[in-house]
């Protein structure tokens, strides 16, 4: 039984090295799919592992133990989480609903059910699961860059910029942080602070925003 729960864990760790790689909508301020807290075995290599067929591997693991054990809330997330990765986003918001009814205070399923929210563009439901997280580790960064994602998919710009500088107090050299709460000042015309957050982060190395706004007529460039 020891063997078994070992294997499935390795797999369960290639299917969140898989959802690193996964960028689920490509824009510059969109939801990070890193996942707080949960670290690979440093004593594995993914890089030649059948990634769809570990997977499903994953899926039928889980599937069994929760034939044994049906409040078992880890089995719940770790098939979701496999689910999220093969892009089946209806089932993976069913499993993470399940984990997070069974354990309320696993902020990652409400998180991931977040990011599974945005890539389906329903960004007010990933605002509330973000919340949520939120209330359950509210010294997480990443947390408050998906919430500001979802709130800047919403065009609510000052609550995006209220965890952008949230992120900035727990992170203070994030780069991103300063590029995306310097985009939302400039689209309600604040270009003092649009033009220092570019600057800044253009001195963290993300130099978009700074190149955006010398490059547009609407105001003059940043000194």
């Amino acid at each position: 039984m020891k063997n078994v729960r070992s294997k499935r864990c390795v797999m369960v760790f290639a299917a969140f090295l898989l959802l690193l790689s996964v960028n689920l909508y490509a824009k510059e301020e969109g939801i990070s799919e890193k996942q707080p807290k949960q670290k690979p075995s440093k004593n594995q290599e993914f890089n030649q592992v059948d990634v769809n067929d570990q997977l499903q591997k994953i899926i039928k693991g889980e599937t069994e133990a929760l034939k044994a054990n049906p409040k078992n809330a880890t089995a719940y997330y770790n098939r979701g989480l496999a689910y999220h990765s093969l892009k089946q986003y209806t089932r993976a918001i069913e499993d993470y609903t399940w984990a997070a009814r069974l354990n309320p205070k696993d902020m990652r399923a409400y998180n991931n059910r977040g990011i599974v929210y945005g890539s389906q563009n329903q960004y007010a439901k990933s605002v509330e699961d973000f919340t949520r997280a939120i209330a359950l580790d509210p010294d997480e960064p990443t947390l408050y860059r998906n919430r500001g994602a979802a709130y800047f998919n919403l065009q609510q710009y000052p609550k995006a910029i209220l965890d952008y500088t949230k992120l900035m107090d727990l992170k203070p050299n994030h780069a991103a942080a300063y590029n995306n709460r310097g985009r939302c000042f400039l689209l309600i015309e604040k270009y003092p602070q649009a033009c220092a957050d570019a600057n800044k982060a253009c001195d963290l190395g993300n130099c978009r925003l700074l190149d955006h706004i010398k490059e547009s007529k609407k105001i003059d460039k940043c000194e």
